[in-house]
């Protein structure tokens, strides 16, 4: 369950940007978010004067193209939807072409929620906080695909996308939404593996 905190000025959009791309490796490939609930006391105070904090577990922010692993463009995932002739692209991934952009993600906007995977490779992006959604949108798609393909070795897990992307939508930043998807965007032209089958 996702909540918002009030914070001063542009704390909240510097700690949202922060958690939307704080990534780490868990050993096996894929990376998680990283943020890890801790409770702290003052000394002879009881139990109840207790409080949670959340504590980042990391503070890699990731920056330009990452050197390792391999990603499929939006442009790829967009023009290989036709399972007949392209059976080793959607099928491996679980995901099919017709279905919602909001069967994955918690979209706050209804007509990009309504809209397919297929359409939301499509998006255009634009200036305004919805428009900015939809070119994150264009890039998670892509990631969230690349993510499940057994044979595309993506550096982040569909787990941690679909997590960090409904942060940073639910965030309504538009420079979170913004670096979210440009973060994304370099992992998605690492080099398709799957290219033209």
């Amino acid at each position: 369950m996702l909540r918002k905190f009030m914070l001063p000025g542009g704390v909240l959009a510097a700690t949202a940007l922060a958690m939307a791309l704080a990534f780490t490796s868990n050993g096996s490939g894929t990376a998680t978010a990283g943020i890890e609930p801790t409770t702290t006391g003052v000394a002879g105070t009881s139990t109840a004067a207790r409080t949670t904090t959340a504590v980042r577990t990391t503070t890699a922010v990731p920056t330009g193209t990452p050197s390792l692993g391999q990603g499929c463009t939006p442009g790829f995932w967009k023009t290989h939807t036709d399972t007949g002739k392209y059976p080793n692209a959607w099928p491996p991934t679980g995901y099919n072409s017709t279905q919602t952009v909001g069967s994955v993600f918690s979209v706050p906007y209804a007509s990009l929620a309504n809209a397919t995977l297929a359409e939301g490779l499509a998006f255009q992006g634009g200036d305004s906080v919805e428009e900015k959604s939809e070119i994150l949108l264009r890039a998670a798609i892509a990631a969230v695909l690349n993510a499940a393909h057994p044979n595309i070795n993506y550096p982040l897990s569909v787990a941690g996308i679909v997590g960090t992307v409904n942060a940073a939508l639910a965030s309504g930043d538009g420079g979170t939404i913004t670096a979210l998807a440009g973060a994304l965007d370099s992992r998605n032209n690492l080099g398709c593996s799957i290219n033209g089958k």
